[in-house]
């Protein structure tokens, strides 16, 4: 996926273009009319009606030049940043600079999707005040998917008194807007996370080992669901949440495969021909972490963010920051792509503890041997992939990862269940 996406802006002219109306044309044809029947019949009326029409066309084509508009374009968005799939209300503001009346003005802004937006009637705008220099338009848009977009610019149409001719000029200047992926909200609690030594343990149904760190009481007023023991609650016949000496805001880490041999229906880079999103499959993908990460995020905990390329996503904010810290994570989704090769990926050896929970799509095997490394053995990994070669799952099982797999059709709050599912807390002894 592109950082800038192409619109129908691409094609327009900023110079004045012109083009005559009916009336124009039937003037035309009178004016050659009568040119015709004047000399051929020698009568000075004829080619007194040829000039006149003649002089009707060269006034309405000289009053396009001299009342040209002379227009400073602003935007303003609400919101600032966009939601793909949501609506989002564009006020545009024209200044008129000059010092005539601007005329009547048709207007219409460019926008890079397949919008049907009406050209809006804008009445002449006086001379004067700033406050009497100014008009407003507004529109709605929904863009159809994440990106860096830029809206405009204004086409602006404007005509003469007598209806001869008319003019089309696309304004100058142009808006950003973010759009960022649509968070979709997923299931209260997910894959139960047992905290200890300040990092957080997924325990898998097969999961063995001592855990002489963990107790059970009974369920408190407020107590976190995520923190339900299930399987010591039916033992008690009473709700029994976990117990445990932890750190305030244990940590995971989310892996997004950026790889573009990981996404069958991957465009090559930056393709200008294209409008739509590079992939499809990609596009989950980026949603569907998104989406756990904001998720985790909420539910307290630390998510750490990794991608199988060079780094393009901003790490979700310090807690302190409070909710803004999620902005500069979301923004840099939006402009996240696929890329080839995989220099300055990280080291596939590391030191991290925790969970981690990787979004692939059909990932080359390299990306799983660097993917199964980075795990410690002692931390659970979850898998989701977007229809996998099997080759892939069977890679990922042998080396103790649990696997999801999805479609694209699937919903993200769906497939966060199915991996709930999957993974649960380890028992606890009683």
């Amino acid at each position: 996926m592109t950082a800038r996406r192409p619109g129908r802006s691409r094609g327009l002219r900023r110079q004045l273009s012109i083009r005559l109306t009916t009336r124009a044309v039937v003037t035309l044809a009178l004016v050659g009319a009568a040119t015709a029947a004047g000399y051929a019949t020698g009568r000075a009326e004829f080619l007194t009606i040829a000039a006149a029409g003649s002089a009707l066309l060269l006034g309405a084509l000289a009053y396009l030049r001299v009342r040209r508009p002379r227009l400073r374009i602003e935007r303003e968005t609400d919101p600032a940043i966009a939601v793909a799939g949501d609506t989002v209300q564009v006020t545009v503001l024209l200044y008129n600079t000059a010092a005539a009346p601007a005329p009547t003005l048709d207007c219409e802004d460019a926008v890079p999707w397949d919008d049907d937006l009406v050209a809006v009637l804008v009445p002449s705008i006086p001379t004067g005040s700033p406050e009497r220099r100014v008009r407003r338009i507004r529109y709605r848009a929904r863009p159809p998917r994440r990106g860096h977009f830029e809206l405009g610019p204004l086409i602006v149409e404007y005509g003469d008194p007598f209806g001869m001719v008319r003019a089309v000029v696309a304004t100058t200047g142009t808006h950003p807007l973010v759009v960022v992926p649509d968070v979709a909200e997923l299931p209260a609690g997910g894959p139960a996370f047992a905290e200890g030594e300040g990092t957080a343990q997924l325990a898998q149904h097969r999961a063995h080992g001592s855990h002489d760190d963990l107790t059970t009481r009974e369920y408190r007023s407020g107590d976190a669901m995520r923190r339900v023991h299930w399987r010591a609650s039916a033992r008690h016949g009473e709700l029994m949440v976990r117990h445990e000496e932890q750190r305030s805001h244990p940590d995971v880490r989310l892996v997004l495969d950026t790889q573009r041999d990981g996404y069958p229906d991957a465009l090559p880079d930056g393709d200008p021909a294209h409008d739509e999103a590079s992939s499809e499959s990609f596009e989950w993908a980026v949603r569907m972490l998104a989406s756990v990460a904001i998720h985790l995020d909420e539910e307290g905990f630390t998510v750490a963010i990794e991608e199988t390329t060079a780094a393009q996503l901003a790490p979700i904010g310090a807690r302190w920051e409070g909710r803004g810290r999620v902005d500069d994570f979301l923004v840099s989704l939006a402009g996240v792509e696929t890329r080839s090769g995989q220099g300055h990926r990280p080291s596939a050896d590391t030191e991290a503890r925790g969970p981690v929970i990787a979004v692939l799509g059909n990932p080359h095997l390299q990306t799983v041997d660097w993917l199964v490394r980075r795990r410690s053995p002692r931390d659970v990994g979850v898998a989701v992939l977007l229809e996998p070669a099997k080759t892939v799952l069977l890679r990922l099982r042998e080396a103790g990862w649990v696997t999801v797999v999805a479609r694209i059709a699937d919903d993200p709050a769906e497939v966060w269940a199915r991996v709930s599912g999957t993974v649960e807390f380890a028992d606890v002894d009683d």
